[in-house]
């Protein structure tokens, strides 16, 4: 009979902790094999599981792993994404749809992209849509190179940021809602389908 000398790699857990800008707060638990073996990985979170409000179930964060420290996974904010099926949710006939996409650059000089979703109250013309989208934009770039990553990140969770681009574009026309529906940190990796 032929001995097996198969070696079996030893596993253990650790704790994947979220940036400063959520409170450090343990997103999950990730196995690792070799110490850096799960550095560089991307994971995914509800933003709900982070903050405890049951209003941000339709919201994701994307953090990557950077370092291993003290048994614990240390991570960096790489996303934002609002889940599309809760957006496709709020398109009604008679109103119009705007999404545009931006790259526009913090305040520490990164990069973001920034994917925006406007529904106005009635339907219009495409010229209000086009003033609507420019408008959006020049104020998004204006807010966004006022702040740093971390503090960006405060000013959407808080919803402070979407309040300030809706004050901007109800000067043109009436909007319904503004959303932003994808914020994330320009080269950033997509996430490996490994929600936590």
């Amino acid at each position: 009979m032929v001995e097996d000398k198969t070696k079996i790699k030893k596993k253990k857990w650790v704790d994947i902790i979220a940036p400063k800008a959520f409170n450090n707060a343990s997103v999950g638990q990730v196995t690792v094999e070799e110490s850096g073996t799960v550095v560089g990985r991307t994971v995914t979170a509800n933003l709900m599981s982070l903050t405890g409000d049951f209003k941000r179930q339709n919201t994701e964060i994307i953090l990557r792993i950077t370092s291993l420290a003290d048994g614990k996974a240390i991570t960096e904010f790489q996303g934002y994404k609002v889940v599309p099926s809760s957006m496709r949710r709020l398109v009604r006939r008679g109103k119009e749809k705007i999404e545009s996409t931006f790259s526009v650059v913090s305040l520490e000089g990164q990069t973001l992209i920034i994917k925006l979703f406007i529904i106005t109250r009635f339907a219009t013309k495409r010229s209000v849509l086009a003033s609507l989208r420019k408008t959006t934009e020049l104020a998004l770039r204006r807010e966004v190179a006022k702040c740093s990553l971390e503090k960006l990140i405060e000013e959407l969770l808080s919803r402070n940021l979407q309040k300030t681009l809706s004050k901007e574009i109800t000067k043109i026309y009436p909007c319904k809602i503004l959303e932003i529906k994808e914020l994330r940190v320009k080269g950033a990796a997509a996430p490996v389908k490994e929600s936590i």
